[in-house]
């Protein structure tokens, strides 16, 4: 009987680990017509099958992270009505268990 709990608390914690390398996430810099890194720009990644939306603002450094992400199709946007940058939109594929990278080189508005 130990034998057979002992093998399904087993089963349990694989599948569990496993379940969490089928996780995405998304890590990058975000930085001004110049080059130099922008601090506070507001984030959004939504995905493109279910609506479900993340979000989170670059750090001091201009870096950002999305983590826990479901793999997918998702449309990246920053829009900064506050500053004169062009509003952004791309759209970036994620897959299960990997770390996809993708820097944003903000534009002027005219």
């Amino acid at each position: 009987m130990s034998r057979l709990l002992f093998a399904i608390f087993s089963l349990a914690f694989i599948t569990s680990v496993s379940a969490q390398n089928e996780r995405a996430s998304l890590t990058g810099t975000i930085s001004d017509p110049n080059g130099a890194v922008v601090a506070d720009a507001p984030i959004q990644l939504k995905s493109k099958t279910t609506g479900a939306v993340a979000r989170t603002s670059s750090k001091s450094d201009g870096r950002y992270t999305l983590a826990g992400l479901a793999p997918g199709t998702y449309e990246f946007s920053i829009v900064m009505p506050c500053c004169a940058y062009k509003q952004t939109r791309q759209d970036i594929v994620l897959d299960a268990g990997k770390t996809a990278q993708l820097n944003i080189r903000l534009a002027e508005t005219v």
